[in-house]
């Protein structure tokens, strides 16, 4: 659930206050909680823009 904060200026309070608490966004971690999945509409929106990270053959480095 953190794992996006770790590169946050705010990520030693984080940790201090044993990840119950995020100050930049104010989200707060509920273990109870299950992970919500992703609709179709997204699934079928972010799926081909991830295809398309693939790198560029004709622009080799």
């Amino acid at each position: 659930f953190w794992k996006g904060c770790q590169g946050c200026r705010n990520f030693d309070i984080l940790q201090r206050n044993n990840y119950k608490m995020c100050l930049c966004t104010g989200l707060l971690y509920d273990p109870a909680q299950k992970e919500v999945a992703a609709s179709s509409f997204a699934k079928k929106v972010v799926k081909p823009i991830i295809k398309k990270k693939a790198p560029n053959k004709m622009y080799k480095k």
